[in-house]
């Protein structure tokens, strides 16, 4: 069953710069991206340069306390000394992983003055068959998940001393070890449940002072338990003043769009395809995504359905005509 579209009038615009709690550009994995660790691990590894020894030599020195505690009795400082050599091989090819992950060949200017007139031809893998939601974030992959809860399962040996200070950063860490739990449950839940919904865009690329348009599919019938919501938001990261401490940009949205598509029946009843249609600014930049400080458009879908609610951000072919 198909959802309606709305007319755009309906939606409810807000350009109050807004602070977005979403990973920056420079993290999120391009589509088709593999494992860092899959082919082409050794040519990756030699352009670590001297930085790659280290970590090997810090991953053999992890295998070597835990097969140290292998190897000997069943007595308890063997058991921790091989709590220990495991979880630290884990942090050690965590941080492993980041690296290389953050040391991925980004797409670079084209040399023809052409080309850098339509850089939707060249900036992102773009596809007007269908795309999917957003990619990982290269900070909260499954291997960091399970480092952090590796850390937390030998941090919780100290429940043993009977310090009050223990118990209560014990506690607070445990918290934050089901909450950590629960997001990686419930983006599972949801994959099962869903799958992943897909855009199809009408038209790549749309420029400022056009219409977007296209659909969202659902490859798994999902039952909306209310009107599902729409976002299409501008969003741009700005590097922080060297006074922070942080080495991530902050990312803000400074254009955003929402409107509520009704339902196509009864509560509960099935929806498969839902359309949408956007008429974006023209005052509004464009998407510039391999600047230093990224200007990009993401479609943000949210349907409330039984359970946590279904959210999925696409990025949007929103660019800016040149001469």
């Amino acid at each position: 069953m198909h959802a309606t579209t709305p007319p755009p009038e309906e939606g409810t615009v807000s350009r109050e710069k807004v602070k977005l709690s979403i990973p920056p550009r420079a993290s999120i994995l391009r589509p088709g991206a593999g494992s860092v660790f899959g082919r082409g691990l050794f040519r990756r590894l030699r352009g670590l340069g001297k930085a790659a020894l280290v970590y090997l030599a810090l991953l053999a020195i992890g295998v070597a306390v835990f097969l140290f505690g292998l190897d000997g009795n069943s007595a308890g400082p063997y058991k921790i000394a091989m709590a220990c050599g495991a979880v630290f091989f884990l942090l050690v090819l965590r941080a492993l992983q980041v690296d290389l992950n953050r040391r991925r060949e980004r797409p670079g200017r084209p040399r023809q003055k052409e080309a850098k007139k339509e850089p939707w031809t060249w900036d992102y893998p773009w596809s007007t068959s269908w795309m999917t939601p957003e990619g990982d974030d290269v900070d909260s992959s499954l291997l960091g998940t399970v480092s952090f809860l590796a850390v937390v399962a030998l941090c919780n040996a100290l429940w043993l001393t009977g310090e009050t200070f223990f118990y209560i950063f014990l506690t607070l860490l445990d918290l934050l070890a089901l909450y950590v739990l629960y997001r990686l449950l419930r983006k599972g839940v949801q994959s099962v449940r869903f799958r992943t919904p897909v855009v199809i865009w009408e038209e790549i690329p749309v420029f400022s002072g056009n219409s977007l348009q296209g659909r969202v599919a659902f490859p798994r019938d999902v039952r909306a338990m209310g009107p599902t919501r729409l976002t299409l938001r501008c969003v741009r990261e700005n590097q922080r003043p060297e006074s922070e401490a942080s080495p991530y940009p902050e990312v803000n949205a400074v254009y955003r769009e929402t409107y509520e598509v009704p339902l196509p029946g009864e509560p509960g009843e099935p929806l498969d395809v839902l359309s949408f249609s956007f008429k974006v600014p023209q005052d509004q930049p464009g998407t510039a995504l391999l600047n230093n400080e990224p200007v990009y458009w993401q479609l943000v879908v949210n349907v409330p359905v039984a359970g946590p609610d279904l959210e999925a951000a696409f990025l949007a072919p929103i660019y800016q005509k040149r001469g």
